[in-house]
């Protein structure tokens, strides 16, 4: 806490006038800074209003619940690399999202990382805040997107995709290997999964079913980012990358969302490069 210093109530008035003139020297030369460190600040976000206020609506007290309910302060950008490409990922189940994932693709770091992001935070939507899984339940992906600029992380494609689509992709590629932070005893629609912690080789039935039963809160967020990355592992190869174009076309039918085949037709030779570097497929908090 900053201290201040004390007011003298008895000072000798005979210098009442010098005093004055030294409070509004004072007074000036604390505008000056607070003018200066200001100017800083907003240089420090490229001058962006927004970025300077946190893209939050101050009418709204909701911060405290925020943090509450998210367990987060602020969501932030997977890379300091301006370039990256961030791409989010919704399952869902009707209207219910399932998990949520921001992936970000770095050439200049090398890098593909995946940060869980939570139904439950809290985002500028409408001049108030709103939860992901109500977005998502009224308006759908794009708007998500949206909102997540408006907390300084663009998304530049999107897509969301139904639990039986997820499986249906899954099983174009095979079954993905997932590290198991701790051992698992669950029952999903009257099958019985039992598994021990560590690297497991999952159906893509097993895979979405852990995904959703086997952990709870942050647990659970932690392992659907492990869990994603797994199957980034298992689909994102030189091999994926060599099949027909119509492959492709069969996959993006599956989802919904701006991500198309066009994407991959255009981009295809960069992503070959990418993937030939052997980038760190990691999750990040």
């Amino acid at each position: 806490m900053k201290k201040h210093a004390d007011i003298d109530f008895n000072r000798n008035i005979r210098d009442g006038g010098m005093g004055v003139k030294r409070v509004l020297i004072a007074l000036a030369a604390v505008l000056v800074l607070g003018v200066v460190i200001f100017a800083a600040v907003l240089a420090i976000n490229d001058f962006d209003f927004t970025k300077f206020l946190g893209a939050e609506d101050p009418s709204e007290d909701v911060s405290a619940e925020s943090d509450a309910v998210t367990g987060q302060d602020s969501f932030a950008a997977p890379f300091s690399d301006a370039s990256a490409i961030n791409v989010l990922m919704i399952c869902h189940s009707e209207k219910t999202v399932t998990f949520c994932e921001l992936i970000s693709f770095s050439a200049a770091e090398n890098s593909i990382r995946v940060k869980p992001v939570s139904p439950e935070l809290l985002l500028p939507f409408g001049g108030k805040q709103a939860r992901i899984s109500e977005i998502f339940y009224d308006f759908g992906a794009a708007e998500i997107a949206r909102a997540l600029g408006e907390k300084n992380v663009t998304v530049h494609r999107y897509f969301s995709v139904s639990e039986p689509k997820l499986k249906l992709i899954l099983q174009k590629f095979g079954n993905v290997t997932v590290n198991l932070p701790g051992r698992v005893d669950v029952n999903v629609d009257a099958i019985r999964y039992q598994f021990p912690k560590g690297a497991q080789e999952l159906t893509p039935d097993a895979l979405l079913g852990l995904m959703k039963y086997a952990y709870e809160d942050d647990d659970a967020l932690s392992f659907q980012a492990e869990a994603v990355a797994g199957i980034l592992r298992t689909c994102f190869t030189l091999e994926t990358m060599q099949r027909d174009d119509s492959f492709f076309s069969d996959v993006v039918n599956l989802i919904d969302g701006n991500l198309t085949a066009f994407d991959f037709a255009e981009y295809k030779p960069r992503i070959i490069e990418f993937i030939t570097n052997e980038p760190e497929i990691s999750v990040i908090s």
